[in-house]
C-alpha cells in the first residue's frame, strides 16, 4: 500500500518561500566572494552550509 502526501497551497507558498531564500542567501555568498577577489566556483561549502560554518571557512 502506497501512501501520498499531498502539498496543499499554503504548503506550496511555504516551500517556494524557503526556496527563494536559499538562492538569494547563495547568490549573496558568491557576491562575497567575488568582492573578496575568491572564484565562487572554488568554494564548495557555499551551498548546504550553515551561516556559521561558511563565515568560519570562508
Amino acid at each position: 500500500m502506497s501512501t501520498q502526501f499531498l502539498l496543499d497551497e499554503n504548503d506550496i507558498k511555504e516551500l517556494t518561500k524557503l526556496m527563494l531564500v536559499m538562492i538569494e542567501t547563495q547568490e549573496s555568498r558568491k557576491q562575497l566572494c567575488r568582492d573578496l577577489g575568491i572564484n565562487p566556483q572554488e568554494i564548495s561549502f557555499i551551498r548546504d552550509s550553515s551561516d556559521d560554518t561558511f563565515c568560519t571557512e570562508l
